[in-house]
């Protein structure tokens, strides 16, 4: 009998927060502001991408579960929960190095908030054509 083993983003995701803060450095987690489910700030989006600032002191209540990420942040001044779907994560990165990992989508197949018909966000703007860089490499940028 063949058992399902569980993706492996959420794991790694724990274990390089962890390794982050233990270290005190910074760690950001990069989003893809076209995933279906994402419920956070996508105005505050650049090139496609958001980029949150988890360290313990800029967020409460930090949940990193196998299917999602969720946490409350303030957002220019605003107290707002983010529920970031684990297909959604593109990677987490140290501010202070850029030393971590961005991940590929063997686990999670992008699926925009269009396509999934299951989960309609209308207050989402709606996802945009793909850049015609390599197919299923992110085009991510470091902002500092």
């Amino acid at each position: 009998m063949k058992t399902v083993q569980p993706p492996l983003r959420p794991y790694l995701l724990r274990a390089l927060y962890t390794w982050m803060e233990d270290c005190g450095l910074t760690p950001h987690l990069l989003v893809d502001v076209h995933a279906a489910g994402l419920d956070a700030p996508v105005e505050l989006a650049v090139d496609g991408m958001l980029q949150f600032n988890l360290a313990s002191q800029a967020v409460r209540g930090l949940q990193i579960g196998n299917d999602a990420v969720d946490f409350e942040a303030r957002f220019s001044g605003v107290s707002r929960a983010v529920h970031v779907p684990m297909g959604a994560v593109l990677g987490i990165i140290t501010r202070e190095n850029a030393q971590g990992m961005l991940f590929n989508d063997s686990d999670y197949p992008v699926v925009s908030g269009k396509e999934a018909a299951d989960d309609p966000a209308p207050d989402q703007e709606p996802a945009k054509p793909e850049s015609p860089s390599k197919p299923g490499k992110p085009d991510l940028k470091l902002i500092k």
